[in-house]
C-alpha cells in the first residue's frame, strides 16, 4: 500500500470552496487506533511520547484544550497545532510514488528527518530537530590560498623555524580572510636577507642601520660608511636595505674600479611631498660629505699614493610612491633590491653616473631623479595604488611614443644620462601579464583602521608570504645540511 507523503496534496483530491480537501474520517479513525496500539518503545510510540502524534495531543482532564488536527495531517504532524501549515504542493516528482509506509516501518528515524526537511523545504525557517540528529560533518579545512600549501612541510618548519612558522600561519589566515595581519617583518629582516642571498648569490644583499641625520661622528662610525670605504676601487656591486628611523629603503651600490668614485641609487617606496624631498636631499648631502671625509685607512695602508685621491660619492634618489599603506616598507625594499640586482636599467644608470663622475659631468652629492622616467614597469608590480600605476603608465607611454618618433625621424641623440625608455605595456612576469593587468588581479577592498573601505592591491602581501615561505625553506635546508 502506498500513501501520500506528509502534508502533500494529491493531484486528484477534490477541494471545497475554502480550498481544503474533505476529511477522510475512516482514515483518521484507523490511524488513531494504530497510534493507541503502538508500543511505548516503538518508533510511533516514541513519537507519541514527544508530542508528535495525535495520541500525544489528545485531550485529557489535566491538559488544556487544543485545536483539533485536520484529518489529512493526522498520520504524522510534527508541528504544534497553531503552527500547522496549509497542505503544500509536491516539490519533488518522486514524492507522489514514494512508499512512505515502508519507509516509516524500516527506517523510522530517517523517515522522521526526511519529513522535517520536506515540511520546511522552501520556507523561511529551519527544520525542527528530529528523533535522529543527522551526523555533523567535520569542518572543512581552510581554503588554500596558494598552490604550495598542500605540499608544505609544516613539521620541518615548526622544528627548524618555529617563530617564522607561526608568522606564516598568521599571514595565511589573514590573507584568506582579506584582513590586514599583525606585521612583524622587521623581526626576521636578517633571515630574509640570508634566504634571498642564498637563492641569488649575485644579489649581495646587506642590512644596515643608518640615520643620515646622525651627525658627522655618527655617520663615520656607521656600518654603511665602513662598508663603502672597504669597497673603494674594487669595482664591486652590492645592495642594501637601510633602516632609517623605523622606515626601510632600498639601496644599490656600484664602485668604480681603480678609483674612489661610488654610485648609489636609492628607491623610497613611500610618497614624499616636494618639501620633504628637499629636506631629504639636504640631509643626504651632509651625510655623503661626512662619509667622503672618513679616512680609508685600510686602503691607505696598502696604497699610500692613493691618499690624495678624492672620494666622490653620488646618490640618486628616486621616489616610486608604490607604498600607500602603513605597513610593507621592508617588503617593498626587499623586492626593489632584488630587482635592482638584475635590471638593465639600474646597471646602465650606475655606468653612466660613474662615467659622469670621472669626466666631471656629474658632481658628488645628491640628485633627485624621476622614478617614472628611469624605472621600468617591473619596479611597480607591488604598487598598492591604482592611481599611481595609471599615472606612471600614462607618462611612460608618452615618453615611449616620443622616443620612438625621434628614432624614426633619425634625430635620436645618445644621452649618457637618460636610459632609452622601455615599452610600458611589455610583460612584467613569466605569465606574460602587463603591469596594468597584473595589478588588476590583486585589487581588493578592505576596511582600514579608520573604518573606511578602500580599494588597493595586496600584491605586496602576497610577496611577503612568498618571502617568509622561502626563508623558512632556507632555514630548514641549513639545519638539515648542518646535521649531515
Amino acid at each position: 500500500m502506498r500513501i501520500q507523503p506528509p502534508n502533500a496534496v494529491s493531484p486528484s483530491a477534490t477541494r471545497t470552496d475554502a480550498g481544503k480537501r474533505p476529511a477522510d474520517d475512516d482514515l483518521a479513525t484507523s490511524r488513531a487506533v494504530r497510534m493507541r496500539g503502538s508500543a511505548p518503545d516503538s518508533p510511533l510510540g516514541r513519537l507519541a511520547a514527544l508530542g508528535k502524534t495525535p495520541l500525544a495531543r489528545s485531550p485529557n482532564p489535566d491538559s488544556k484544550h487544543r485545536p483539533a488536527i485536520p484529518s489529512e495531517l493526522a498520520c504524522a504532524s510534527y508541528l504544534e497545532p497553531q503552527a500547522i501549515p496549509s497542505p503544500r504542493q509536491l516539490v519533488f516528482e518522486w514524492e507522489a510514488t514514494a512508499d512512505w509506509e515502508t519507509a516509516n516501518r524500516h527506517g523510522p528515524d530517517l523517515f522522521t528527518h526526511l519529513h522535517d526537511l520536506l515540511a520546511t523545504y522552501g520556507a523561511d525557517e529551519l527544520a525542527e530537530p528530529s528523533l535522529a540528529e543527522p551526523s555533523r560533518a567535520t569542518p572543512a579545512p581552510p581554503k588554500q590560498a596558494f598552490d604550495w600549501e598542500a605540499a608544505f612541510d609544516w613539521q620541518a618548519a615548526d622544528r627548524h623555524a618555529p617563530r617564522l612558522a607561526v608568522y606564516l600561519r598568521e599571514l595565511l589566515a589573514a590573507y584568506r580572510a582579506n584582513e590586514t595581519p599583525a606585521v612583524r617583518d622587521i623581526d626576521f629582516a636578517h633571515e630574509m636577507a640570508s634566504a634571498l642571498n642564498a637563492a641569488d648569490p649575485a644579489l649581495k644583499l646587506e642590512i644596515h642601520d643608518f640615520a643620515p641625520h646622525a651627525g658627522a661622528d655618527g655617520i663615520r662610525n656607521a656600518s654603511l660608511t665602513q662598508r663603502l670605504l672597504r669597497g673603494l676601487g674594487s669595482g664591486e656591486t652590492w645592495r642594501a636595505v637601510l633602516e632609517a628611523g623605523g622606515h626601510r629603503i632600498a639601496l644599490s651600490v656600484q664602485h668604480a674600479r681603480g678609483a674612489h668614485d661610488v654610485s648609489l641609487l636609492l628607491i623610497d617606496s613611500v610618497p614624499l611631498k616636494e618639501e620633504a624631498i628637499k629636506r631629504l636631499k639636504n640631509t643626504w648631502d651632509d651625510a655623503l660629505r661626512a662619509m667622503a671625509n672618513a679616512t680609508p685607512t685600510q686602503l691607505d695602508a696598502h696604497a699610500p699614493e692613493k691618499r690624495a685621491q678624492p672620494v666622490r660619492l653620488h646618490l640618486g634618489v628616486m621616489n616610486s610612491k608604490t607604498q600607500k599603506t602603513p605597513d610593507g616598507c621592508l617588503i617593498h625594499a626587499l623586492s626593489a633590491t632584488k630587482k635592482m640586482a638584475s635590471d638593465a636599467a639600474i646597471r646602465t644608470m650606475h655606468e653612466r653616473l660613474l662615467q659622469g663622475l670621472a669626466r666631471g659631468r656629474v658632481h658628488a652629492g645628491v640628485d633627485v631623479l624621476n622614478a617614472g622616467r628611469h624605472l621600468p614597469p617591473a619596479f611597480f608590480k607591488h604598487a598598492t595604488s591604482e592611481r599611481v600605476v595609471d599615472t606612471y603608465l600614462d607618462a611612460k607611454r608618452t615618453q615611449f611614443q616620443a622616443s620612438t618618433a625621434r628614432a624614426l625621424a633619425h634625430r635620436e641623440r645618445p644621452d649618457w644620462w637618460h636610459r632609452p625608455p622601455v615599452d610600458p605595456d611589455a610583460p612584467v612576469n613569466r605569465k606574460g601579464q602587463t603591469l596594468a593587468r597584473r595589478q588588476a588581479g590583486y585589487m581588493t577592498q578592505r576596511v582600514n583602521t579608520f573604518g573606511v573601505v578602500h580599494t588597493y592591491s595586496n600584491s605586496y602581501e602576497h610577496k611577503r608570504i612568498e618571502i617568509v615561505r622561502n626563508t623558512i625553506g632556507h632555514l630548514v635546508a641549513v639545519a638539515r645540511n648542518s646535521a649531515l
